[in-house]
């Protein structure tokens, strides 16, 4: 609540002189309210001889401020040069949003007619009209601007939705198990800035699904490289043909914002003889050297392979490994397996599955080993048990 004490003239001087509300508070600069008072004086003296708003609009070209009026005669203030939907905007987002044209003095003009002092502007809508993006380039008012982008947004997100589940059918119907990796492929194969982009045009079907299925086939291929699924060891002499000056890529589990992921063809664990593969995303797969695929990486992709050495952690870190068992079926040699693992070195087992085939047994064991040198601890331990004839390390 504001309180003024004031005389009589302060109070007359406040309310009716050059000290009043509406010039104080920023509506009209010192000159241009003497100008609108002599007008009105003017007015009032001589009623049948001025033509007020035409005075109006010769003493108001100059300014960067219109006022127009609505069709039930109230005042709004635009900025010169405003068109026809930066006044409905003004009115409301609505009204803005659905506007098709306007009736300007009684006369059609469409959304693009720059508006002058004075005018009477009824809006004309239509519920089939839409934000476009065109229209930013005509509406000066910084409102009606923020309202288009908004909506244009809004729209983008809503049709990119729509997209989104497209792509996720179609990559159904491939047969294709969708994940962030192959969305980031196409995202930067076809140069855009985020998956919204690539849902959008999805949508708006600027984007062939073809061509789409041909350049995930081709990530794949070349990221997982199937094929020659024997065992190949990587030759060392091969190793060390590479330059001593290539970058060494340290991994380890405490480095997290490092870029890279272990492969699952071979997965990997700390102690390993691992290289680095640079993948078409950018980032790299960490595989074993007797990995499957390594001899394919190596001779049709030299240039994408990282020498990778682990680094230690400072915490005891464990990693899931897949044994292959395989020995003669005598009597207590499961239980004497799993003795081994669990009461003799402490090893924790995830799963662990046996089959009797003839005399022999094969059994399939998960177990959480801290690094490589753990696991071959392992190993040799259980090669002591009684049946066990062989033990390889699986996928």
């Amino acid at each position: 609540m504001e309180v003024q004490i004031r005389t009589r003239r302060m109070d007359e001087v406040a309310e009716k002189g050059q000290a009043a509300h509406w010039q104080y508070k920023g509506v009209m600069q010192k000159k241009d309210t003497e100008d609108w008072l002599g007008q009105v004086r003017d007015i009032l003296e001589h009623p049948d001889q001025i033509m007020h708003d035409d005075l109006y609009r010769a003493t108001a070209n100059h300014k960067d401020k219109i006022f127009v009026f609505t069709p039930k005669g109230d005042l709004k203030q635009l900025k010169a040069g405003a068109t026809v939907l930066d006044f409905a905007y003004e009115i409301h987002t609505q009204v803005g949003s659905t506007c098709k044209g306007a009736r300007v003095n009684n006369r059609i003009v469409p959304i693009r007619y720059e508006l002058q002092n004075g005018d009477k502007v009824d809006i004309i809508t239509s519920k089939n009209q839409k934000p476009k993006l065109d229209w930013l380039a005509f509406v000066v008012t910084e409102k009606a601007r923020t309202r288009i982008k908004r909506q244009l947004k809004e729209e983008k997100y809503a049709e990119a939705e729509a997209g989104k589940e497209m792509l996720l059918r179609k990559l159904k119907h491939w047969k294709i198990k969708s994940s962030e990796d192959l969305i980031n492929v196409l995202v930067r194969h076809y140069k855009l800035e985020t998956a919204v982009d690539l849902y959008y045009l999805i949508a708006e079907n600027k984007i062939d699904m073809a061509l789409i299925k041909k350049q995930l086939i081709e990530f794949i291929e070349a990221d997982s490289m199937p094929g020659n699924q024997e065992s190949v060891e990587v030759k060392t002499e091969e190793r060390e043909k590479k330059p001593e000056t290539q970058d060494i890529i340290y991994i380890g589990e405490n480095l997290k914002n490092m870029n890279y992921r272990l492969a699952k063809c071979c997965n990997p664990i700390p102690g390993d003889q691992v290289f680095g593969f640079v993948t078409t995303m950018g980032g790299i797969t960490i595989h074993r050297q007797s990995c499957p695929n390594a001899k394919n990486l190596l001779s049709r992709y030299p240039y994408r392979v990282m020498t990778v050495k682990w680094i230690k952690s400072g915490e005891t870190v464990y990693s899931t490994t897949n044994l292959k068992i395989t020995g003669s079926d005598e009597l207590g040699v499961v239980s004497a397996i799993t003795r081994t693992i669990t009461d003799d070195l402490r090893v924790n087992m995830r799963s662990i599955n046996f089959q009797k085939k003839g005399k022999h047994f094969e059994g399939r064991v998960t177990v959480m080993v801290k690094d490589h040198e753990h696991l071959d601890q392992l190993i040799a331990k259980l090669n002591q048990v009684n049946g066990v004839e062989k033990i390889v390390r699986v996928k």
